[in-house]
């Protein structure tokens, strides 16, 4: 069987390709795991006082809370029932998320 020989270049190149396809894989993944948060915690509901906004939580704080809420040891309507189905990586990337997110506005 022949051998395929690359080049450092090409060699480079894929590396690249491979390592910014599973960043943009990963950033959609916490894109789409803290999106869910705003369906409630923004707009009018956040505006009527119903629902508190996620704009001054720190990372530390929405840690806290959404293991808090998982664990069954905060008071919820819902957030007990959401938050039971992430796990502990998936509360860590919420939180960097949504603190990027708010340090960007």
């Amino acid at each position: 069987m022949p051998r395929v020989k690359l080049i450092p270049v090409q060699a480079c190149l894929f590396i690249g390709l491979l390592f910014s396809g599973i960043a943009a894989a990963q950033d959609r993944r916490a894109e789409g795991l803290a999106l869910t948060c705003y369906t409630c915690h923004s707009g009018r509901a956040v505006e009527n006082g119903g629902i508190p906004s996620l704009e001054p939580l720190t990372r530390e704080e929405l840690i806290r809370r959404l293991t808090e809420f998982r664990a069954g040891a905060a008071e919820a309507t819902v957030m007990d029932r959401i938050s039971a189905a992430y796990t502990d990586e998936e509360i860590d990337i919420i939180a960097d998320y949504i603190t990027a997110r708010n340090k960007g506005k």
